[in-house]
């Protein structure tokens, strides 16, 4: 990818980017709502089935992972443009942003999962419960 030392041009690529990232963002609860279904239909098929679905949700993942890895790389590849244009404040500016934004994702990443551990040792304790009555 050719950026040239324009940094105008380089911002106006960035802010682009950055919608496309929005919109690439929307689209996460889509994807995991069907690798939950896929799952579904894996655990309910046939077991002749089980091998062409589980490449299926394999190459859906790897897919989805390519995307947003290439996202990222331009994302990168963007702000060193600017910084190499001479714009070094708005390349910290963005780099900062990013790193607030990644924070607060892990964040709540971490939190998804400690719910879903709770979840999952709550339904296992009310199983054993039931299998003692």
């Amino acid at each position: 990818m050719q950026l040239g030392k324009d940094p105008e041009k380089i911002k106006q690529l960035l802010a682009k980017h950055k919608e496309f990232q929005r919109t690439l963002g929307a689209k996460q609860p889509t994807y995991d709502g069907v690798v939950r279904l896929g799952k579904l239909v894996k655990d309910r098929a046939p077991k002749t089935d089980e091998p062409t679905l589980k490449q299926m949700m394999s190459d859906l993942k790897a897919k989805w992972q390519s995307v947003c890895n290439k996202s990222v790389d331009r994302q990168r590849k963007l702000e060193e443009g600017l910084l190499f244009s001479g714009q070094f404040k708005d390349a910290i500016q963005v780099c900062l942003f990013r790193l607030e934004k990644f924070q607060f994702s892990l964040l709540i990443y971490y939190y998804l999962n400690y719910l879903n551990e709770i979840c999952r040792r709550w339904s296992t304790g009310c199983a054993k419960r039931i299998r003692l009555k």
